[in-house]
Parts: C-alpha cells; sequence; structure tokens
C-alpha cells in the first residue's frame, strides 16, 4: 500500500492522477499520461507501429 501526503492524495482521489506500475520509487502522473495504470493495458493491447492489427 503507497502512503501520499495529503497534496497528492488529494490529486489521485480527485484528480485520477496515480502511480506508474511497478515497485519502489515510481513516477506520479496525470490520468492523461500513457504510463497511468487506467492507460497501460491500452498501450500494451495496441500492435506496434507500422504493423497491421
Amino acid at each position: 500500500m503507497d502512503g501520499y501526503c495529503c497534496h497528492h492524495h488529494d490529486k489521485k482521489t480527485y484528480e485520477g492522477w496515480g502511480l506508474v506500475e511497478g515497485v519502489g520509487k515510481r513516477a506520479f502522473v496525470s490520468p492523461d499520461d500513457p504510463r497511468h495504470p487506467n492507460n497501460a493495458g491500452n498501450q500494451r493491447e495496441r500492435p506496434p507501429p507500422g504493423r497491421a492489427a
């Protein structure tokens, strides 16, 4: 479980920010960042650029 200061807790709870998946020190990113946990699955499902699906 990750602990947040009040400022970062509010960003996570009310604005949708989140920690990049992993362990240890990680980036705290906005919801539109491709590394955001809600976006990470979508990125892995896309075929690499230049290849047909």
